[in-house]
């Protein structure tokens, strides 16, 4: 804890008012080795995704809303849904004025939108979206996380969707803040369940809870969530018919009293075949939901040293993220939390024991950052998973606060990892793309123009969104993969994945979901640094049938299908 105040004490003295930046001594002369611009506007993207008045008075405003990455006709490219919140002043006046966005990816740098033709643009205060195969149809439908009732729609494979909610057996009518949400197959039956986080129990109208007043640092901001009712997260079992069924209460998640949830992950944090659940909660503890593989799941969270930091506080819950960083075949935890705090890294050591690695791996540098979405991802193709985090703070009255040293717009980060042992903030470095500066919320990854390079997709308070695209020059090589189940569900989540290049092992999961209110591309993605060719890829299915393949060659598109190999292979597309 003496590092962790010592290096506090000396950003504290070092950073100027205003936007909040790299820290000084990564402002190196722009180099490109990695290299992201921003391309959204000439794309096509170019309207607001949430509004927030200049004096904060509603914690819907402040948490803003996410993205989502997925390939919902077919043609071989992510295309982008943008869940949208209202105004406050349009909500009070029960106006529901802004419809939700689909960006359909038209293959040559460009997008359209078409959420009214696909009967997607949904009028409601947006939180999140999911894509995900619940009907092992074949095509990507989709979820509506918002404020109220979260809404289901049917892909009916022409590129348009119906709403099912009522038929899928999901609340029609809610008093719900539902957050964010993950798909899983958690009883490996074949099929996915769902997971739902909820916040807590809120109404802005003048007829609802009203508002909770605080102090945070001097400045007067609506409390939250302390002060409000927190809301019971709620898991949906799959019926393999189209719909869903309630069984929080039979699964062991009444053990733990509601909290408030805002980020969810799931993955195989013990390797036992079946799949965990993390949430980060606001303010409190963490959970982490050890699933017993029968649809059972006790809540460990302190005991396997997730729910709090190393000094045991409970911090702010934001986005969260899965992934094996430093290659040891664990599965790894991010989560990030509100400024003048620090992110957590936790290093999972085996046996469901983790450590906070934040200071050992050197991501201590954010604390002056809110921060929100976040995703592992290799954008330099070395084979080690690098890490991007969205910031953005929810009180615009920090900007005439001086002392606080933060603002309300604040650059993203991006931390490049060396050889599992250290992050290396590379923000400065890493083109005009990293130099935006917004208020940012959701962050979600994908390969938008198929070649080969990892880009990121950032949802902004009061801004469009910003697609930046990976045009790193000096990037080893790749390969990506898209599975397809057959006895295991059709999107394979939950696929545990390990391939051998040059010797070395790396280790993926299936997992689209987590960062922030945001889904990022199913496309699974590995960098191989100099190999040309994978010695050996493993694939352990949700089902438990393991497929080996060899000699496959590198910075290709390959379609993996359960039992029977490749199926497909594509050529990269991009320049």
């Amino acid at each position: 804890m003496g590092a962790a105040l010592a290096l506090l004490f000396g950003q504290a003295s070092g950073i100027l008012a205003g936007p909040v930046e790299p820290p000084e001594h990564d402002r190196a002369e722009p180099q490109t080795d990695v290299l992201f611009v921003d391309v959204a506007r000439e794309s096509g993207m170019n309207l607001p995704t949430a509004y927030l008045d200049r004096r904060v008075r509603n914690l819907l405003e402040s948490t803003g809303s996410g993205i989502s990455l997925a390939d919902y006709d077919d043609d071989g490219d992510d295309d982008i849904y943008v869940p949208l919140a209202q105004s406050t002043e349009d909500l009070l006046a029960g106006r529901f004025r802004r419809a939700n966005l689909l960006y359909r990816n038209n293959g040559d740098g460009t997008f359209t939108e078409v959420a009214e033709q696909a009967g997607v643009a949904v009028r409601a205060w947006s939180n999140a979206a999911y894509f995900a195969d619940y009907d092992n149809d074949g095509d990507k439908d989709l979820l509506v996380v918002t404020w109220g009732s979260n809404l289901l729609y049917r892909n009916n494979g022409d590129g348009t969707f119906a709403d099912v909610t009522k038929a899928a057996g999901l609340p029609v009518e809610s008093d719900s803040w539902s957050s964010g949400a993950a798909f899983g197959d958690l009883d490996r039956d074949g099929d996915l369940d769902l997971y739902v986080v909820n916040y807590c129990r809120y109404d802005p109208r003048p007829s609802g809870t009203g508002e909770v007043i605080g102090i945070w640092k001097g400045i007067e901001i609506p409390a939250g969530p302390r002060g409000f009712v927190g809301q019971q997260d709620v898991l949906y079992r799959n019926n393999g018919d189209g719909s869903f069924t309630d069984v929080s209460a039979t699964t062991g998640l009444g053990s733990a009293r509601p909290l408030y949830g805002l980020g969810v992950v799931m993955s195989d944090l013990d390797n036992d075949g079946d799949l965990d659940i993390y949430v980060a909660n606001d303010s409190v503890a963490n959970f982490l939901w050890k699933n017993d593989g029968s649809l059972r799941f006790t809540e460990i969270g302190a005991m396997a040293g997730v729910a709090f930091n190393e000094d045991a506080v409970g911090q702010a819950g934001m986005g969260v993220d899965a992934a094996d960083y430093n290659g040891d075949g664990n599965v790894d935890l991010f989560v990030t939390n509100f400024s003048h705090d620090w992110n957590t890294l936790y290093g999972n050591r085996g046996g469901l024991f983790f450590l906070d690695a934040t200071f050992e791996a050197r991501l201590a540098d954010a604390f002056l950052m809110l921060a929100w979405g976040t995703k592992f991802l290799d954008v330099d193709n070395d084979g080690w998973l690098d890490l991007f985090v969205a910031n953005g703070h929810i009180y615009p009255e920090v900007d005439d606060r001086p002392s606080l040293s933060t603002s309300f717009k604040q650059s993203n980060s991006l931390y490049l990892n060396r050889a599992g042992a250290i992050f290396e903030n590379y923000t400065a470095r890493a083109g005009p793309g990293l130099s935006l500066v917004e208020s940012t919320r959701g962050l979600a990854v994908g390969d938008i123009d198929r070649d080969g390079a990892l880009d990121v997709v950032l949802s902004n308070v009061d801004a469009p969104l910003n697609l930046l695209l990976n045009r790193s020059r000096r990037q080893g090589s790749w390969i990506a993969f898209r599975f397809r189940g057959v006895r295991s569900n059709r999107d394979a989540i939950g696929a545990r994945i390990m391939l051998q290049a040059n010797g070395r092992k790396q280790i993926r999961e299936v997992n689209p979901y987590g960062s922030y209110r945001s889904q990022s591309s199913h496309l699974v993605h590995f960098g191989l640094g100099s190999a040309t060719r994978v010695e050996r890829l493993e694939v352990r299915w949700p089902s438990g049938t393991v497929d080996e393949l060899k000699g496959l060659e590198a910075a290709k598109f390959y379609t993996i299908t359960e039992g029977r190999g490749v199926t497909a292979v594509a050529e990269p597309s991009g320049p």
